[in-house]
């Protein structure tokens, strides 16, 4: 029996083009901005193995680097149960290798570490998926659909108070007409 977990450990840096670019501490205790690697533990023989995904280059457009190894992570801010099934270590490295986003280009927001275990684990167990954290990307992705409904629906607010605004002022310019032409009556 294989154990899945998700373990985030702190994003000390972000490389890129060879530089690094230090982020502040208490931004990055949040689950959604750190490291994910799963680690499978098994039961007989016991072992452990963890796999990552992680860039060859830059933050956007490099390939994807897949990574097994045989320890824990270090640094672990965060273990999440994900479930467990049987397979071997041998299928179990078989299908990290075969991830379909391996194939793609990395993308700091979304096509990452993140986004790279949240695919093995559902891949690996389409019921692992209940116990996933939510990633980066979802948060992104969740953040631009909110902005662009409350874009949206004050657009739509602005569009209906001016066509409220405009009736309004029709009804009243009507009422004066029609009580110049009752005060124009009178006069006759």
């Amino acid at each position: 029996m294989a154990h899945f977990y998700v373990y985030a450990t702190k994003l000390q840096s972000l490389a890129s083009s060879g530089r690094s670019m230090g982020l502040a501490s208490g931004f990055l205790d949040l689950k959604t901005l750190m490291h994910w690697s799963v680690v499978v533990k098994f039961e007989s023989p016991e072992s452990v193995y963890t796999l990552d995904a992680d860039t060859s280059g830059g933050l956007t457009g490099a390939e994807f680097v897949v990574k097994v190894k045989r320890e824990y992570p270090e640094q672990v801010q965060r273990q999440i149960f994900v479930g467990s099934i049987k397979i071997s270590p041998r299928e179990l490295i078989h299908r990290a290798k075969e991830v379909r986003l391996n194939e793609g280009k990395y993308d700091f927001i979304f096509a990452n570490c993140q986004s790279w275990a949240h695919t093995f684990c559902r891949e690996i167990s389409p019921d692992f998926a209940k116990n996933l954290p939510v990633t980066i990307g979802d948060c992104t992705s969740l953040a631009a659909t909110v902005g662009a409904t409350v874009v949206s629906v004050g657009a739509t607010g602005v569009a209906i108070g001016w066509a409220i605004y405009k009736t309004l002022q029709y009804r009243q310019s009507k009422l004066h007409q029609s009580s110049d032409t009752e005060e124009d009556g009178e006069d006759d």
